[in-house]
């Protein structure tokens, strides 16, 4: 089973967080949305397998 696991250092929750993204270019979920998330200064976003390889990572992750 896959999970997902988001750290804030902030005191706002982010509202929605989907666990479906599959960035391959055919237009199906290709875009990551994180609602909630307009204020931060930073955004570090890294996703990674089942087996902990990094898959993907941004510092935009709203740019899509």
């Amino acid at each position: 089973m896959d999970s997902v696991e988001v750290l804030v250092n902030k005191d706002e929750i982010i509202e929605q967080f989907s666990n479906v993204f599959t960035p391959n270019d055919d237009g199906i979920n290709d875009c990551l949305m994180l609602k909630g998330i307009g204020e931060l200064k930073q955004v570090d976003l890294v996703i990674y397998n089942r087996w902990g390889t990094k898959v993907f990572s941004t510092n935009k992750p709203n740019d899509c």
